[in-house]
């Protein structure tokens, strides 16, 4: 929201109160630790997944917009032997962990990455995203083992300077809130509600409908306040969900609709309140396809900059938590 004064006579203005949304970018940074419990070589699923970091960084300075890049912990370290065995995870999780280091395994060390977007003109955000890619939400997954992915990164970051506020779910399975607060992290991201046809048995091609319905925009969130003292904000829309069968379907009659419905959201945005909560992954922004996709869309939102704001997600955290203590 803003405070406005427009001039009307004798020298006098009248107070207008601009209604506004803000833009949120957040970022599952984590290379190979996305795939390394799902694939068998993960490094051929990232290809040159670190190109996507620096693609984005010169996008992000070359609009001026900042995002929140929750990084798996794991990439905080230069090198390491590729055994962790006092981190209480199932046996056999860290099989694939090559060890060594970031110059001879670069999918699974990201300091130069990181220290990338910590020195970039905008002042991004630097949060968590678990330290090996643990499912928070998994019935299998214990209390000590969140608590162990969290202080391993909270101890990685603090020896750079970074403390983290915000985190994403892997998988986007929320789980152990609790452990979350007693960490100390003030904002998490919650999944976007279901669209409509997720919830139809004809999920693909209600998918299609969607994807090809023009005046479709996702939807503006509202960040509440839950019982463990966290901001959740939950997500819009999730730059890359319309991909693989449907996309190429797609594309003859409408080569770019997410960017449509990007788009239309921002200039939602415009004109109410409200946050449009856009993420993806990093290594996705690889290829020249994917770079322009994100260009037209940040190019887009930074044309309407004065009826938007940019925003991280621990900046609509305190923003929220603040608001709820003037409430009080």
């Amino acid at each position: 929201m803003n405070l406005l004064f427009k001039r009307v006579n004798n020298n006098k203005y009248n107070l207008i109160v601009q209604t506004m949304g803000s833009f949120v970018v957040s970022l599952d940074a984590e290379l190979a630790w996305g795939y390394h419990r799902y694939s068998d070589d993960p490094s051929e699923r990232i290809g040159s997944g670190r190109d996507g970091w620096f693609h984005l960084i010169d996008l992000f300075d070359q609009y001026q917009i900042p995002a929140t890049w929750a990084v798996v912990g794991h990439l905080f370290h230069t090198a390491c032997g590729g055994h962790h065995p006092d981190h209480p995870v199932p046996e056999g999780w860290f099989e694939n962990d090559p060890g060594g280091t970031e110059s001879r395994n670069g999918d699974w060390f990201g300091n130069e990455v990181i220290e990338a977007v910590r020195t970039a003109d905008v002042d991004h955000e630097i949060g968590c995203h678990s330290y090996s890619h643990v499912v928070f939400g998994a019935p299998e997954t214990r209390s000590e083992t969140a608590a162990a992915e969290l202080r391993a990164c909270k101890q990685l970051a603090k020896q750079q300077d970074i403390k983290l506020n915000s985190f994403t779910f892997p998988r986007n399975e929320v789980g152990h809130l609790d452990i979350l607060a007693d960490h100390d992290f003030v904002a998490y991201r919650s999944p976007n509600p279901p669209g409509w046809f997720e919830q139809t048995p004809l999920s693909k091609p209600a998918k299609l409908v969607n994807m090809l319905t023009r005046f479709r925009r996702a939807p503006l969130m509202t960040p509440t306040i839950k019982r463990e003292g966290l901001v959740a904000i939950p997500a819009s829309l999730h730059l890359f969900t319309f991909e693989g069968a449907v996309r190429r379907v797609a594309s003859p009659v409408a080569s770019q609709p997410v960017v449509d419905i990007a788009k239309k959201t921002i200039d939602a945005a415009t004109r109410k309140d409200g946050v449009f909560h856009l993420w993806f992954h990093p290594h996705a922004v690889s290829t020249q396809a994917n770079v322009d996709r994100v260009r037209s869309i940040l190019s887009y939102a930074r044309e309407r900059s004065d009826s938007i704001d940019f925003r991280t997600m621990g900046e609509i955290a305190r923003e929220r938590l603040t608001a709820e203590s003037g409430e009080q």
